[in-house]
């Protein structure tokens, strides 16, 4: 198993420590419910200032989104979200972290899919594509050399983009294996 520890100042665990578990599970709740972009739930100070000052108080949130993030991002598991916390905080506590972020697993990867689509609205709409043989040299008998001419339609909202590659078998291959990577990631995430 790699080494998950936290890169944060590891005051944080103790000051998620100081709180009483069920205002944890709360806070780690909330963290995850403010990850929608249309939330309407707000983590308000003042529901935690008889533990924390502001200053605690957003570094605990920073430290605790950093943590839903990551274990979202890469699965992990319950011993790599015990092993990121530490050893400042109960067991009971990590229990109760790695419960709420299994529950809402599915609620934080799609909200890091929604922020990975939101960086480009653009969507790919139709595309065509040819094989043209290159003939244009005084050896004729020795270029023929195939390109493919791919054309891309996108849209990017209502606006439509046209894009056009010609690509030797080389850089074809190169694209073709890009979008299955890429593909599969997506769907891992599906």
């Amino acid at each position: 198993m790699a080494d998950v520890r936290q890169h944060l100042d590891p005051t944080v665990w103790n000051l998620v420590g100081k709180a009483k578990l069920p205002l944890v599970k709360t806070l780690f709740h909330g963290i995850i419910s403010q990850l929608y972009k249309d939330s309407r739930y707000i983590l308000h100070y003042k529901d935690y200032s008889s533990v924390w000052n502001i200053q605690q108080f957003w570094q605990v949130c920073d430290g605790c989104e950093e943590l839903v993030l990551t274990a979202g991002k890469e699965s992990w598991t319950k011993d790599q979200i015990f092993s990121y916390v530490g050893d400042t905080v109960p067991d009971e506590y990590k229990q109760s972290i790695f419960e709420v972020i299994d529950c809402r697993r599915e609620d934080i990867v799609e909200q890091l899919l929604a922020k990975t689509d939101s960086i480009s609205e653009r969507e790919l709409h139709n595309f065509d594509w040819k094989v043209n043989l290159v003939m244009s040299s005084d050896k004729l008998g020795t270029i023929h050399e195939p390109l493919c001419q791919l054309d891309l339609q996108s849209r990017d909202g209502e606006e439509n983009v046209n894009t056009t590659l010609e690509l030797n078998s080389g850089e074809l291959k190169s694209l073709i294996k890009s979008l299955e990577s890429a593909n599969k990631t997506v769907l891992q995430y599906t």
